[in-house]
């Protein structure tokens, strides 16, 4: 998913979700928090339709488990990308101080600092 498969990504995540009755709610939400990064890992195939879809995704994960550091990861680069620079600001911090691998973590501090730049500046 990191390098940008979309439909790789989103397969994992379906065939995850389609299980729903043997999969944990934090569990679901990992999986809905995965679909949200391959939306944004494509955000140049439809940087509107792509973020807010990737929004939605991430709300519905930090909705099955509030404390999923993925989905409040995503939800805050996809609230950045629509240009939501004050929630974005507060959401990513809130996912700093979460436990992230530092790959997620160095690109949230990017967002963080660059919530004037576009997107494109910490996707690739």
């Amino acid at each position: 998913i990191a390098t940008g498969d979309y439909v790789g990504g989103l397969s994992v995540a379906s065939s995850l979700l389609s299980t729903r009755g043997l999969l944990r709610d934090s569990d679901r939400a990992s999986a809905l928090a995965l679909v949200a990064a391959a939306r944004l890992a494509s955000y140049r195939r439809d940087p509107v339709v792509l973020p807010t879809l990737a929004l939605a995704d991430a709300n519905a994960a930090v909705s099955l488990d509030s404390r999923c550091a993925l989905a409040i990861a995503h939800k805050g680069l996809a609230l950045a990308s629509l240009g939501s620079r004050a929630e974005a600001r507060e959401t990513i911090l809130d996912a700093l101080a979460t436990d992230l691998r530092p790959e997620l973590r160095a690109t949230l501090e990017l967002a963080l600092h660059g919530l004037d730049a576009p997107l494109d500046d910490f996707l690739t």
